[in-house]
């Protein structure tokens, strides 16, 4: 079936390519343009700061990355959960004392990408700042392609820090000479929206009416094409309801439906920063979660109130510092000023679970185009791949045959053997497969490498792309509403002859996450073939006949703690020979 492809895909198509080129020639070098001074990681805790300057090292020494800038990995403060939020002020206070008043003159990007996926378990070990996209030779992370959609910006950016969610891909246009970075305060990215998109993200009120910033701006651009308008906001209301969009205004329509303008990553100047790290630093930190997005650009805007400091209802778990938080952060902020720039033809993505994962790039051919890259990238086979089916993914993979694998598949840093088969609407990561190995439909096949006593050993972990690894139980005897590859799970257990009570005493949550289930093996072939054994035994009924020498389980959480970060690597870079040879 033939793909019909709108104008604005063809322009998003055309302009992604156009920064993926301009970054790719930047790769390994210094920059000739206006760039990044300082790029920063944010890390949950020093672990996986030093996995994040492991991986940013030997990017660097790859040439996968632009040297004009100085890299930094800063994790949270230790011992206590502050969130994104506070994340990013955390971040200031090192950058502070590391640059001390050259921090005023520096531009930053900061890349949220601290805490561990779990609704995407390919991305927990390594970052989900690290997750590989069908683009480039030497593929594109997430990182690359993040630096590449902000390419422009700097030129037009006074000092200060530009703030990311690293799983949230922004794809936009920007044509006119309007659009800057100098104004004082908060600049934000806007995009148009459908009203439905803004209950579940922060919508901008604007301070007139859509129609005449647009008119406004077409004067001054003097009749050339312009994608891209500036302007000023009252205030930003965050997951509001349809009726309040209305009342405050931020409704226009387009087409005859109705649009809001939603929010995506944004940049604070200098000043702005220095105004809540001086506050943070008075109050000697935080001590609870604060939202980089809703609690930060809720309290900016001439017409902001603290009335959002009291809504908890989008909050997990409300600290009795929540509040009072966040009205102290409103009197630091108030009468800030807020400034959008409107994109006017953009899209915004989250890749952040299993599903969105296989759907944007295995299904949505719109994304694939707006992005700019391919169902292969960095991959060798001993077949002619150009007739694969298009919803199969190949990303850093050696692939002997390509015919059993189903519709709906990401394959990545994967060895797959001749007499294999994959069934649909899974993703196979990591995996080195042994000749004539199965794997069915909705399958999540993850090899990683841990150490344990000191010794490597490999462990395959195996879930169904469906499962909720999330979802916790209050106690033992309610666990068997947990979902295990279509099987409750105590049906599961019983299936793969393991123990009705996973769990270790001192387990803090009952869940898939901390479930012992996945033993240990001496090579990633085997590890991998009773992860493919423990699915197909649950999701097709076969007889699970496997066995491991390891006595000991691990679950996701272990394997986190225990993982061989080197090791890892060092399959990869394997792998990366085999295709490169």
């Amino acid at each position: 079936m033939e793909i019909q492809i709108s104008s604005l895909s063809n322009d998003l198509h055309k302009a992604t390519k156009e920064k993926v080129q301009k970054l790719d020639s930047i790769r390994g070098k210094e920059s000739l343009f206006p760039f990044w001074d300082i790029i920063v990681l944010s890390a949950l805790d020093e672990e996986q700061q030093r996995l994040y300057e492991t991986q940013i090292k030997e990017k660097l020494s790859r040439k996968e990355l632009p040297i004009s800038p100085t890299y930094h990995v800063l994790h949270d403060p230790v011992g206590v959960k502050v969130g994104n939020g506070g994340g990013v002020i955390s971040v200031l206070d090192d950058l502070s004392k590391i640059y001390q008043d050259n921090l005023k003159k520096k531009k930053v990007l900061i890349l949220l990408s601290g805490g561990y996926s779990q609704r995407l378990p390919s991305a927990s070990l390594l970052g989900k700042v690290f997750t590989a996209l069908p683009l480039g030779n030497p593929i594109f992370q997430m990182i690359e392609f993040k630096l590449a959609m902000y390419i422009d910006f700097p030129q037009r950016m006074k000092s200060g820090v530009f703030v990311s969610s690293s799983d949230c891909i922004e794809l936009y246009e920007l044509t006119g000479e309007e659009w800057t970075f100098m104004n004082p305060g908060v600049t934000a990215l806007a995009h148009p929206s459908p009203i439905d998109i803004g209950t579940t993200h922060g919508v901008y009120v604007l301070d007139e009416p859509v129609e005449n910033i647009v008119k406004e701006a077409s004067v001054k651009s003097r009749g050339t094409t312009c994608s891209a308008f500036m302007g000023k906001c009252l205030k930003m209301i965050h997951k509001p309801s349809k009726e309040l969009m209305r009342s405050c205004g931020a409704v226009f329509l387009k087409e005859e439906e109705e649009y809001i303008y939603s929010d995506s990553a944004y940049f604070m100047d200098i000043e702005t920063g220095l105004l809540l790290l001086d506050w943070y630093r008075k109050r000697n930190g935080i001590q609870c979660e604060i939202d980089a997005y809703g609690d930060f650009l809720q309290a900016l805007g001439p017409q902001a109130t603290k009335e959002y400091c009291q809504n908890v209802k989008n909050v997990t778990m409300v600290d009795e510092e929540l509040i009072p938080t966040r009205e102290e952060i409103f009197d630091v902020l108030r009468q800030t000023q807020l400034n959008v720039l409107m994109l006017n033809k953009s899209k915004f993505y989250h890749l952040g679970t299993t599903k969105e994962y296989l759907e944007h790039f295995c299904q949505d051919h719109l994304f694939r185009n707006e992005m700019s890259c391919s169902n292969q990238a960095m991959v060798k086979s001993s077949q002619f791949l150009k007739d694969l089916d298009n919803s199969i993914v190949l990303i850093h993979s050696l692939i002997k045959n390509t015919d059993g694998i189903s519709r709906n598949v990401v394959i990545e840093y994967t060895e797959l053997s001749e007499g294999c088969s994959i069934g649909s609407n899974s993703i196979i990561s990591n995996n080195v497969f042994p000749v004539g190995v199965s794997v069915p439909e909705k399958s999540f096949i993850h090899t990683v490498v841990i150490r344990d006593e000191g010794m490597a050993k490999y462990v395959t972990i195996a879930f169904g792309t469906d499962d909720n690894l999330k979802k916790s139980c209050q106690s033992r005897s309610d666990t068997v509403s947990l979902k295990y590859a279509s099987l409750s799970f105590d049906k599961a257990l019983e299936k793969l002859k393991l123990s009705k009570d996973p769990w270790p005493e001192e387990s803090p949550l009952l869940n898939l996450w901390h479930a012992r289930i996945f033993p240990s093996f001496s090579s990633p072939e085997q590890a991998l073939r009773h992860g493919a054994a423990m699915l197909s035994s649950c999701r097709i009924d076969t007889k699970f006949e496997m066995e491991s020498s390891e006595e000991r389980l691990y679950s996701m959480a272990d394997i986190l703690k225990l993982k061989d970060v080197e090791g890892f690597l060092n399959m990869r870079s394997q792998l990366r020979q085999k295709i490169v040879d």
